[in-house]
């Protein structure tokens, strides 16, 4: 009975180390940062394209205020946005409107960013405007909100 204990232990602890999120804090801010942190903006990108794992676009939504490029991020969030999806729409529109109160001049000088990533994301966002049938209103906002600040920052 010991080692049945011992085996399920150790398969439920491999399982948790193996599992990305398995232990992570996805709902409190601090928390979903630190997941952006830990994962990088490279595992984010890759989790936002996912198809797979729905719980991990999830959590990379989320996570992508915090990601240390968000700009980057956007083309992939802006599909998401148009994508109708119930749950990860309202959710990229809510992270497309983190990014731009986040985005400042002063960061974004810091850590040397490419214009080209500006002008990529600003593209991307065109979706919400352009889509037909149109995309949700407030979804609209949120995409207009983000292009207002990266026009600021990448004319």
């Amino acid at each position: 009975m010991l080692a049945i204990g011992l085996a399920v232990s150790a398969a439920v602890a491999r399982a948790e180390l193996e599992d990305p999120i398995g232990q992570a804090d996805v709902i409190s801010t601090i928390g979903v940062a630190r997941v952006a942190d830990e994962a990088g903006d490279q595992r984010l990108a890759s989790w936002l394209k996912s198809s797979a794992r729905r719980d991990l676009v999830a959590v990379a939504v989320r996570a992508s205020p915090f990601a240390y490029a968000p700009e980057q991020l956007v083309p992939e969030l802006a599909r998401l946005l148009c994508g109708r999806d119930p749950v990860l729409a309202p959710e990229s529109a809510y992270a497309l409107a983190a990014i731009a109160e986040r985005l400042s001049p002063g960061a974004v000088e810091l850590r040397e960013a490419a214009l080209a990533d500006f002008r990529a994301a600003r593209q991307a966002l065109s979706c919400a405007r352009e889509q037909e049938p149109p995309v949700r209103a407030d979804l609209v906002k949120a995409a207009l909100l983000l292009d207002a600040a990266l026009a600021q920052l990448a004319p």
